[in-house]
């Protein structure tokens, strides 16, 4: 990615920050990083303690995907999904204090991390973060290009046929349908392909 690139993305991140509804606010100025090609390949973003991640693959994606992404992973830390990997960090490192010097703390961090890891990973609570982060994306920037952004992303990343990502797709063509005036496009919400 071109350092214009980089600019680009962290122009749109602050774009959006301001552009948060007065509910959403968030009480830190997340920071905007772009992975090493080493690191990722591929399309792909993340949120990981407050930081938004790119690979260098998705820097270069249209403009209504950009502004899908970034979005979405505002979503991320506006429903506070980064607290889950906090939740994490701490039970890891009891865990490890533990096992070295007190075996209650230890159990302690056994059990958080047991609560976190069920929380990373059952498939409800996991797809309701991402119906979260979504909606995020679509109040700032209209249902029409979230879903067109939604669509592009599932083929570049090949998982359009998984049962998340049609969950996701039908939730974000549910936003198309209750705001009628702003579709220009109805072929867009052909979600099977």
């Amino acid at each position: 990615m071109t350092a214009n690139n980089l600019q680009v993305w962290t122009s749109e991140l602050e774009h959006a920050l301001q552009r948060m509804p007065r509910r959403e606010r968030l009480y830190f100025r997340p920071r905007l990083i772009k992975l090493p090609a080493w690191f990722a390949s591929g399309y792909g973003a993340w949120t990981l303690l407050g930081v938004v991640l790119i690979t260098d693959t998705q820097a270069g994606c249209p403009a209504d995907v950009r502004r899908y992404v970034v979005g979405h992973e505002l979503g991320h830390l506006c429903g506070g999904h980064q607290y889950l990997q906090y939740l994490w960090i701490l039970a890891q490192g009891l865990l490890l204090v533990g096992a070295a010097v007190a075996p209650a703390a230890a159990l302690l961090g056994l059990a958080l991390i047991c609560v976190a890891f069920v929380g990373f990973v059952h498939p409800r609570w996991n797809l309701e973060r991402e119906f979260f982060a979504d909606r995020i994306a679509v109040e700032l920037y209209g249902p029409h290009a979230m879903v067109t952004s939604a669509v592009w992303m599932s083929r570049q990343l090949g998982d359009s046929h998984t049962s998340e990502r049609q969950a996701r797709l039908q939730q974000l063509d549910s936003y198309l349908h209750s705001c009628p005036t702003q579709i220009t496009d109805r072929r867009v919400c052909n979600l099977s392909g």
